[in-house]
């Protein structure tokens, strides 16, 4: 059969193939089938889905205890469903992860989580582990701040958002493409926000560095707050930018920053400046 053929097939599953299974599944496909559409191995499909923390239907029940050694070996506390409701906070935090944090492989159909700012700014990093309800250590030293863990299951969730391993020039945001909460986390993590002095004038300027597909992105986000602005994507070698200044600047900076719930304390002092 099929199925029979695939068994020599590699047994792990790309970030993309983790995402498109957990879909499929979810959207009433059985494991079998699922295998068959992303040409991988039965077992290999249902042992990344449990990994994955994906809710077994009953006749998919695994016969093993699988599940249960699988969360005995988790020995810090972290809450692997917290990007399941988009909350404003939610939002915010995919953004600043799509900026600055960082998804790559740990070991077999296993990913590590990484976020890793200045040392100014540990206590940005502790209230997204706050977020995450982790108990897992910061490490700080007088360069930076380094948070990390693995959690397959919210991996995969936040690539379903567009945060890639390896997104620095590929990354394209999905489904909160006009998320203001999301866009305030991306410019808090690559953005800058400053006034700018032209001749004798001042004015409010934002910048935001990436990849193309995101820029372009974030321009077109804009424009739903300023119909007028035709801002363009600018390149120099391999960085991508957009760059606003004036009244366009000042619109989206108060939209972003306005009453927002969570932000970076510097670049929201500057904001409301």
């Amino acid at each position: 059969t099929n199925a029979e053929n695939m068994m020599g097939r590699p047994r792990i599953l790309t970030p993309e193939e983790h995402v498109a299974a957990a879909s499929l599944y979810r959207s009433g496909l059985s494991i079998l089938n699922v295998a068959i559409r992303i040409g991988k191995p039965r077992a290999t499909v249902r042992n990344a889905l449990l990994r994955l923390g994906v809710t077994m239907r009953e006749k998919h029940r695994p016969c093993s205890d699988f599940e249960t050694r699988s969360k005995a070996h988790r020995t810090l506390a972290i809450n692997e469903a917290a990007f399941d409701e988009i909350t404003p906070e939610a939002a915010y935090w995919i953004g600043f992860l799509m900026a600055d944090g960082n998804i790559g492989p740990r070991g077999t159909n296993s990913y590590k989580i990484t976020l890793d700012l200045k040392s100014s700014d540990a206590d940005h990093v502790r209230k997204f582990r706050d977020f995450l309800g982790s108990s897992h250590s910061i490490q700080i030293d007088s360069r930076c701040a380094y948070f990390s863990f693995v959690s397959t299951p919210l991996a995969i969730r936040l690539m379903s958002f567009g945060i890639t391993p390896r997104k620095f020039k590929t990354a394209k945001v999905v489904g909160l493409e006009h998320n203001r909460d999301f866009w305030r986390g991306v410019v808090d993590g690559d953005g800058t926000i400053r006034i700018a002095k032209v001749g004798h004038r001042l004015y409010p300027r934002l910048q935001l560095v990436g990849s193309q597909p995101l820029i372009t992105q974030f321009l077109a986000f804009v424009r739903t707050i300023c119909p007028q602005c035709e801002a363009n994507v600018l390149s120099h070698k391999s960085i991508f930018m957009g760059v606003l200044m004036g009244r366009f600047a000042h619109a989206v900076i108060s939209y972003l920053y306005s009453d927002a719930s969570r932000y970076l304390p510097r670049k929201q002092q500057i904001a409301a400046e």
